[in-house]
C-alpha cells in the first residue's frame, strides 16, 4: 500500500467533525441534512429487542450462542481487532483520538447519525483505508439481513472488511433503520433508503470516492435492499451503484409477505402500512419484481428491476436453502433480468451442506473474495444507448430528470440515443409531466441538426426539455412541417419554445402517433 499523505487520525477527525460540528485541526463543517448532535456511543438506538431475537429465530431457526444483534460496542470492536491483525485500530467515536495512529491496515469506526428527513437515528460502521487520499477509492456498501443490525457484517461477513483493506476500498455497513417496528428489519422501505442516502452523501462529501465504482452487496433482506437502492438511485452526482452482489435477496416483497413466518409478515404490515393489496404502490416501489400467488412473474407488473438493465448484478443462492421461496425468487429475478436486452446478470448456485450454516441460509454460502473480485472489474455505465426508466418520484434517473404529473405513482418511458444520427427517442410515456436532459450529456451536438423522435405520448401532453443550447434554433420542423415557437401553449398542445436564460429548447408533444422533430 502507498504511504498516506495524511494520517488516519486526520481522516477520522474529518468525519467526526462532519458529524458533530466539533472541529479537529480547525475543520468542523456539518454536512447538509445532518444534525450536529448525532455522534453517540454504542447504546444509542440499539435495535436488539425481543422482537429482533424472535425475527432471527424465525429466519434462521436459532440465535447463535454468544452473538448479539444490536449495535457493536467497544468489546466487540476490540475482539474484531484481536481477530483481524490487519486492522490498524478500531474505535467508537469517543475513543477516536487516542486509538488511531498511522499505519497499514486502515481504521474501523462505529457511528450513529440523526437523519433529519425522518427524525430517526441511523447506525453504521465505516472502514477507512490507510492509503493516499489524493487517489479516488471505490466505496462498498454492505447490507445486512433481516433481524440483525449492521453488526451482522462483523459477526458473519468480516471478510468484506478484509477485502476492503486489501483492495483499498472504503466500506460502510448501514443499519437501514426501520421506523415502524423493529429497527433492523426494513425491507427496502423508502425511509430506510433515506438513511442510506444520507450515509453515502456523507462519505462522498468527506472522502475522495470514485463515483464510477460504488459497489453494493447484501444477504437475504439485505440483497433485496441493495438491489432496490440501486434501482431507485440512478443519479451519479449523489451516488449510483455500478454493480451489486445479491445473495438470496428478497426481491419480490409480496411473495415474502405470503410465504415468510407470520412474525415477518406482521413486521412488513407495519413497514408498508398494510398488506400488498392495500398501499400497493409502497410495496411495488421497494420490490424489484412482482409475482403472482404461484411465484410466477406478472407480465404487467411494476418491476423496478427495469432500472437495473445497465447495472451488472450477481445473484447467489444455496440450492438447499430452507426458504425455498427465496430460491424461487432468485431464479425468477434471473429470468426477468435476462429478458432485458442489455442486462448483465449472473445466477450462481451453491450446493448445500455448508458447515455451520443454519438452515443453509447464511452469509457463509457466499464466496466473499470472489464476489469482491467480480465487483472490482465493474464500473458505472455512463451513457447507455437505450433503456426504460421506471420512476417512483421526481429525481434524476440516469441522464434524464423526471418531473411527475402525479406524485405517489409511477412514471415510465422508454428512450434510445443514436449519437451518429444526433437523435434521441422518447416513447411510451406514462405520468411524465417533464423529461429533461442536457444534450451534450446524451452524447449529442446542439450545434448540428438535432432530431427528437416521439411515439405513444400521453394525450395530456409531455414536455421534453433539452438543455445546452446557446442560441435559439433557426428552424424547427415536425414531420417536415415548419413550426414557429409557441411558448404560451397549453400543456396538451403541440409546439416548442426556446428559453435563452436557461439555454433550453422545450418540445410539447401529445400525439399517440410517431413524430420526428428537427431542431437546427
Amino acid at each position: 500500500m502507498q504511504t498516506p499523505s495524511r494520517t488516519p487520525l486526520h481522516a477520522a477527525c474529518l468525519i467526526l467533525a462532519t458529524l458533530t460540528a466539533v472541529g479537529c485541526s480547525g475543520e468542523g463543517a456539518v454536512a447538509d441534512g445532518l444534525s450536529a448532535s448525532s455522534v453517540t456511543g454504542p447504546s444509542a438506538g440499539a435495535p436488539g429487542d425481543a422482537m429482533d431475537m424472535d425475527l432471527r429465530r424465525a429466519l434462521e431457526g436459532t440465535v447463535p450462542a454468544g452473538s448479539t444483534w444490536d449495535d457493536v460496542g467497544p468489546a466487540e470492536l476490540a475482539q474484531s481487532q484481536a481477530g483481524y491483525a490487519w486492522l490498524t485500530s478500531v474505535a467508537t467515536p469517543a475513543e477516536i483520538a487516542p486509538l488511531i495512529a498511522a499505519g497499514v491496515g486502515g481504521t474501523l469506526l462505529n457511528y450513529s447519525v440523526l437523519v433529519e428527513a425522518t427524525g430517526g437515528i441511523e447506525l453504521f460502521s465505516l472502514f477507512v483505508p490507510d492509503t493516499d487520499p489524493s487517489v479516488p477509492r471505490p466505496l462498498l456498501t454492505a447490507f445486512h439481513g433481516a433481524g440483525s443490525s449492521h453488526g451482522d457484517i462483523y459477526f458473519r461477513a468480516m471478510d468484506f472488511f478484509v477485502e476492503a483493506d486489501q483492495r483499498d476500498w472504503f466500506l460502510i455497513a448501514p443499519l437501514q433503520r426501520n421506523l415502524n417496528g423493529p429497527a433492523d428489519t426494513s425491507y427496502a422501505s423508502v425511509a430506510s433508503q433515506l438513511h442510506v442516502e444520507v450515509l453515502i452523501k456523507l462519505i462522498l462529501e468527506t472522502y475522495n470516492i470514485d463515483k464510477d465504482r460504488l459497489y453494493a452487496a447484501g444477504f437475504s433482506m439485505g440483497g433485496g435492499n441493495a438491489l432496490s437502492y440501486a434501482a431507485r438511485h440512478r443519479d451519479r452526482r449523489t451516488g449510483s451503484f455500478s454493480a451489486v452482489v445479491n445473495h438470496t435477496g428478497s426481491v419480490a416483497l409480496s411473495d415474502i409477505y405470503a410465504n415468510a413466518p407470520a412474525i415477518v409478515a406482521n413486521v412488513m404490515l407495519g413497514i408498508f402500512g398494510g398488506p400488498p393489496t392495500g398501499p400497493e404502490f409502497e410495496w411495488q416501489r421497494s420490490s424489484l419484481i412482482e409475482v403472482d400467488a404461484a411465484g410466477a412473474l406478472l407480465p404487467q407488473g411494476r418491476h423496478m428491476a427495469l432500472n437495473l438493465e445497465h447495472v451488472p448484478v450477481q445473484t447467489w443462492f444455496n440450492t438447499s436453502d430452507k426458504f425455498v421461496y427465496l430460491q424461487n425468487q432468485a431464479q425468477t429475478f434471473d429470468a426477468f433480468m435476462t429478458s432485458l436486452p442489455a442486462a448483465s446478470h449472473d445466477l450462481i448456485t451453491v450446493p448445500g451442506g455448508v458447515p455451520n450454516c443454519i438452515n443453509q441460509h447464511c452469509w457463509d454460502t457466499l464466496d466473499i473474495p470472489a464476489a469482491c473480485q467480480w465487483l472490482s472489474t465493474q464500473s458505472l455505465e455512463a451513457n447507455p444507448s437505450s433503456g426504460t426508466v421506471l420512476a417512483d418520484r421526481d429525481a434524476r434517473w440516469g441522464r434524464f430528470d423526471v418531473a411527475q404529473r402525479q406524485s405517489d405513482a409511477f412514471t415510465e418511458f422508454q428512450y434510445s440515443v443514436n449519437g451518429p444520427a444526433n437523435l434521441v427517442s422518447i416513447t411510451d410515456t406514462e405520468n411524465a409531466l417533464t423529461v429533461s436532459a442536457r444534450v451534450q450529456r446524451l452524447g449529442l451536438n446542439p450545434a448540428q441538426p438535432l432530431f427528437v423522435s416521439t411515439t405513444r405520448m400521453e394525450s395530456q401532453g409531455n414536455a421534453i426539455v433539452l438543455r445546452g443550447f446557446t442560441a435559439a434554433p433557426a428552424t424547427v420542423t415536425r414531420n417536415g412541417v415548419f413550426f414557429g415557437p409557441t411558448c404560451s401553449g397549453a400543456p396538451s398542445s403541440i409546439g416548442w419554445c426556446y428559453d435563452a436564460q436557461a439555454g433550453t429548447v422545450t418540445i410539447r408533444e401529445s400525439s399517440n402517433l410517431s413524430a420526428t422533430w428537427r431542431i437546427q
